[in-house]
């Protein structure tokens, strides 16, 4: 829906970059109680247990240029050297049965399968998922598409990373690009969606969403 999205003036010359800017959204208690009172959530539960928070924002300022999406973990703390070194670089290149260092979470209980990847390292992996839409100008919703291309530089991927053979039974995807958000986010109203799965019970836990702009893209 195209005709949905305001159109975003574009800015040339060094005096008009735009500046670096963020958007923070807290929502870690959002599946409270006290959090499905406010008028901009809304709070789902599913009979498989998770739950799904709706959050309405406004953004009042164009973010112009590339815009990166980021989650925020406050007092989380990954410098702990038993759970740094808890991983298998080698498995990480695709050689799935190599799981020394990784110990006890190596392998599924009672069994030898190997747990891929494996380690506490991957074991506290961020599972929150998240979709963004913008209120259209005529009442329709529409999707902010995400992609996680480029995230990690070429360099750094092919050196340490590689998937495993496929078996034939995957289904590979990739997100698309919209024109109507080519040029960055308009301002207006969003409803960021949370699938809330990952736990935040530890000590001046906090979890966001961040919306931000690097100075000069």
């Amino acid at each position: 829906m195209p005709d949905d999205i305001p159109k975003i003036p574009r800015f040339r010359g060094k005096r008009n970059q735009p500046k670096a800017v963020e958007l923070v959204i807290k929502y870690t208690n959002c599946t409270t109680s006290s959090g499905n009172a406010t008028e901009d959530m809304q709070v789902f539960s599913y009979p498989d247990g998770t739950a799904q928070c709706h959050l309405n924002f406004e953004i009042t300022d164009n973010f112009t240029g590339d815009i990166k999406f980021y989650y925020g973990l406050r007092e989380f703390y990954q410098n702990n050297r038993l759970y740094v070194d808890s991983r298998n670089d080698v498995q990480l290149l695709g050689k799935l049965d190599q799981v020394s260092g990784c110990k006890p979470l190596d392998r599924v209980p009672d069994s030898n399968f190997t747990y891929a990847p494996c380690g506490f390292v991957a074991n506290s992996m961020f599972n929150d998922s998240f979709q963004l839409l913008f209120n259209g100008v005529h009442g329709g919703n529409v999707v902010v598409p995400f992609t996680t291309r480029d995230m990690i530089p070429d360099r750094v991927r092919k050196r340490k990373y590689r998937n495993p053979k496929p078996e034939g039974n995957e289904t590979l995807c990739d997100a698309f690009a919209v024109d109507g958000f080519r040029d960055g986010l308009p301002n207006g109203m969003y409803t960021l969606v949370i699938n809330y799965n990952y736990p935040a019970t530890w000590k001046g836990a906090e979890k966001s969403f961040v919306i931000a702009r690097e100075k000069g893209k």
